[in-house]
């Protein structure tokens, strides 16, 4: 007896027509979907990184200006003798031109201030906090940064810049500007404006925050979260992933800074972060990958209507 041959109607044909049709166009759709959010992903992690670099080059320039204004104020002739209310005023003219200083204090070896221009003449000044970098200016004759702390005057947070005022190649005085987290801070708010949900910010060799462009009355003398710390500490800069200190998932970038890690000892970092809008991580600027992956899912909704038209019932 003859084997009968199954055939099919039609419709049925047409179905398959229709899935053979659509099935490589999705493919491709997927494949083209993939790829653009993989080469935006490349291209905003690029950008992330020189961002970065950028806010380290900034961090290095407004140290390296301190360093030589405090410098050339070392060498005033007014430092010779009896002089300090001279010195003084010479000390707020410089200090007028700087805007992240909020006092200069000149200090003897035996760690006690004879000026400081947060205070008026003939007050008790306090003796040296952060004995670290005065020690290590002393030492190493060399200008010293410090890290992050309460002043004793101002009672705000913030950091020290010393140089050693050397005569005859001996240290006599250390001179040093001290520097409000609130006024570093604002450098950083000065940078081209990035969208809300960008952070700048800048971390002591302790790992502590510095200085942050947002909310940095919040933020300033917390810890980085341990991951962020350890990933630091092996590579000098980088883009990463992360949960903030606010418990917010970000993605941004870090670099080191040149003058304050390699010359100084006061190993800063410069981090821009943003929001993680989505599971894979597509930045916002993905448009070309949402355009495609709308287009996939158009082929798809055409392909099932004309399916519903041929056999009545969904095909995709």
């Amino acid at each position: 007896m003859p084997r009968s041959v199954r055939t099919f109607s039609l419709r049925t044909h047409l179905l398959f027509l229709v899935i053979a049709t659509a099935l490589p166009v999705m493919v491709v759709g997927a494949i083209l979907v993939s790829r653009v959010i993989r080469d935006n992903r490349v291209e905003a992690e690029r950008r992330l990184l020189e961002a970065a670099r950028a806010g380290a080059a900034v961090v290095d320039a407004e140290l390296e200006g301190t360093i030589r204004a405090l410098q050339g104020l070392a060498e005033s002739d007014r430092l010779e003798g009896p002089q300090a209310a001279e010195f003084r005023g010479q000390a707020e003219r410089v200090m007028a031109k700087q805007p992240t200083w909020a006092a200069v204090s000149l200090t003897t070896l035996d760690r006690h201030q004879i000026v400081n221009t947060s205070r008026p003449v003939g007050d008790a000044l306090p003796e040296v906090v952060d004995l670290d970098s005065f020690d290590r200016a002393v030492r190493t004759r060399a200008p010293a940064i410090g890290t992050l702390h309460v002043g004793k005057i101002s009672e705000e947070r913030g950091f020290l810049v010393r140089v050693p005022v050397l005569r005859d190649g001996q240290v006599v005085y250390v001179l040093s500007a001290w520097i409000t987290s609130e006024r570093f801070s604002a450098v950083l708010r000065q940078q081209v404006p990035f969208p809300d949900e960008w952070a700048r910010g800048v971390v002591d060799t302790n790992g502590v925050v510095v200085a942050r462009s947002r909310e940095p009355e919040r933020y300033v003398g917390q810890k980085g979260t341990p991951s962020f710390l350890a990933r630091y500490q092996e590579m000098p800069e980088g883009v990463y992933r992360d949960v903030a200190l606010d418990g917010t998932a970000v993605y941004g970038a870090y670099s080191h800074t040149r003058v304050a890690m390699d010359r100084w000892g006061w190993r800063a970092r410069w981090h821009r972060r943003r929001r993680v809008r989505s599971v894979d991580g597509r930045a916002d600027g993905n448009d070309a990958a949402a355009a495609l992956d709308r287009r996939r899912r158009n082929v798809c909704a055409v392909a099932a209507d004309f399916a519903r038209d041929l056999t009545g019932r969904r095909g995709c």
